[in-house]
C-alpha cells in the first residue's frame, strides 16, 4: 500500500538496495526500483540485483533485455528466480526450446515450483505448435 513507507533508499548497504528495488518493483515504481537494483549491482548481492533488473525489464515488455539480465545474474550465482525470469523472456521471445530447458532445470532441483510447472506445460504447448509431429502413416497390408 503507498501508505506504506518505503526502505530507506539512502544507506549504502548493498542488500538494503535491493530489497528497495524489490519493494518499487511490487508497486509498479519502476524508476525508483531500477536505481536501487543498479546500486546493488557491484556489491556482494549482485546476482539479486541482476535479477531484479530482469524481472522489471520483463514486466515493462523489454524480453530481450530482461533475458541479457537474467543470464548475467546466473553467471553471477543466481538462482530459481534467474531461472525463471530467463524461461519467461525466452518464452516472450518465442524461443521454447530455451524456455523449456529452463524450467526443467527449475523443477530438477524445486519438483512442485508451481509457475515452473504452468510455464513448462505452455512453452511445450507452443512448441508442438510450431513443429507438430508428422502425421501417422495408414498401413498397407
Amino acid at each position: 500500500d503507498d501508505a506504506a513507507r518505503a526502505p530507506a533508499t539512502k544507506r549504502k548497504k548493498p542488500l538494503d538496495s535491493v530489497n528497495a528495488g524489490r519493494w518499487h518493483l511490487a508497486r509498479g515504481r519502476f524508476a525508483k526500483a531500477r536505481r536501487a537494483f543498479l546500486r546493488a549491482r557491484a556489491g556482494p548481492h549482485r546476482a539479486a540485483a541482476l535479477t531484479g533488473l530482469a524481472q522489471l525489464e520483463f514486466q515493462q515488455g523489454h524480453f530481450k533485455l530482461a533475458l541479457r539480465y537474467a543470464k548475467a545474474a546466473l553467471k553471477a550465482g543466481g538462482g530459481t528466480r534467474a531461472r525463471l525470469v530467463a524461461g519467461n523472456a525466452s518464452f516472450r521471445l518465442r524461443n521454447f526450446g530455451r524456455a523449456i530447458s529452463l524450467y526443467e532445470a527449475v523443477l530438477a532441483k524445486h519438483p512442485k515450483n508451481a509457475e515452473a510447472l504452468r510455464a513448462l506445460e505452455a512453452a511445450k504447448a507452443q512448441a508442438r505448435k510450431l513443429n507438430p509431429p508428422p502425421p501417422k502413416r495408414a498401413n498397407k497390408h
